[in-house]
């Protein structure tokens, strides 16, 4: 069992390795264009506010109407808290001394602090951050979001198919469940199905978004499926070759893969993917200084809206971001940037 555990940890690893390596290949793939149309709206993005951060690696750890918090994996006890243009630093007291990696999700009232190394997760209100309990103990899992103050969703692996399942974990067991057929095996079932989670609390909806096929799936928080969408370009099949090292027992990637949809977001009942691939008729030059965002409508079915262009920031792409209160707060470099989007975006609910 321990050897077979090590062996998975191995994978993540040499899985996250192989992104990272993979930035220079992206670049040249941005420049690349595929058989579908984009409309691009240019007057709905503005930007209002650029904060410095002290390095590169910040991720969005939860956004409100009036607060957007920012954390870094690498500093997991402290989270800066951002209202307006001002910046304060708050520190998370009672975490272990040997929690030295980890991600932070902010579910209002409430912070999950979850250490990526020992797969615990610890949870404290935000006022005042001070631990006071451990949600989950050392329990493997590539992401873990909350669902409600006692329950969490993580995608992990399943030891007898070594392939990600999604499962439900609730201090409450009458509550807890896992579902083996929500992410659907194309290839190997690990890096075939590897994607973003994410939680819509305005529907009460979960979401999940594959990286390598055009493919998005919405579902409650109970894992019963609503719903499967698409996005606009025509990846259909996870574009990757997959190797077997069997003197380490671990799988990696045989070549770069095909990303199609990189980062995403939800707002209430709106999707927004940061795709990777340039439609037929947009310019490769200006595809390559951009982030295009698609923009899909959940309360019709995933239907796309239309698109925008995020400017890079001094060079610097978006790396990560999310969507609240009307804006969006986008991770560039080593900067934080904080556009307004245009009201016009909030269309009436289709049909589906």
């Amino acid at each position: 069992m321990k050897l077979r555990i090590a062996s998975i940890f191995m994978l993540i690893v040499i899985g996250a390795v192989a992104v990272l390596s993979l930035h220079q290949y992206a670049q040249w793939k941005k420049r690349q264009r595929y058989e579908f149309h984009r409309t691009i709206d240019s007057d709905v993005l503005h930007r209002d506010t650029v904060i410095p951060l002290d390095r590169t690696g910040y991720y969005i750890a939860g956004v409100t109407k009036q607060h957007r918090w920012v954390a870094h994996p690498s500093f997991p006890q402290r989270i800066f808290s951002i209202r307006g243009n001002m910046l304060d630093t708050l520190y998370i007291q009672g975490l272990p001394n040997d929690v030295s990696t980890a991600e932070i999700y902010i579910d209002s009232p409430y912070v999950y602090i979850a250490d990526v190394i020992h797969y615990d997760v610890y949870r404290t209100a935000i006022s005042p951050l001070q631990v006071n309990k451990k949600v989950i103990s050392q329990s493997f899992f590539a992401e873990t979001v909350p669902v409600g103050s006692n329950a969490l969703v993580q995608r992990t692996i399943d030891s007898q198919d070594y392939a990600y399942i999604l499962e439900k974990k609730s201090s409450i067991d009458i509550l807890n469940r896992s579902s083996h057929s929500l992410l659907e095996k194309q290839v190997d079932g690990l890096f075939c199905t590897d994607g973003k989670l994410l939680v819509d609390a305005a529907l009460h909806r979960l979401l999940y978004v594959y990286f390598y096929r055009n493919e998005f799936i919405v579902i409650d928080t109970s894992l019963n499926l609503d719903y499967r969408s698409h996005t606009i370009d025509p990846i259909v099949r996870a574009h990757i070759e997959v190797t077997e090292i069997k003197s380490e027992g671990v799988l990696k990637l045989a070549k770069p893969p095909l990303v199609v949809n990189q980062q995403s977001a939800v707002d209430g009942r709106f999707l927004f993917i940061n795709s990777a691939l340039a439609s037929w008729d947009e310019n490769p030059a200006v595809f390559d200084t951009v982030s295009v965002v698609d923009l899909y409508d959940l309360g019709a079915h995933g239907t796309y809206r239309f698109s925008f262009y995020i400017p890079d920031y001094r060079g610097e792409p978006v790396h990560r971001f999310a969507v609240g209160g009307r804006k969006l707060i986008a991770v560039q470099g080593s900067y934080l940037v904080i556009y307004s989007l245009d009201t016009d975006y909030q269309f009436p609910i289709s049909d589906p």
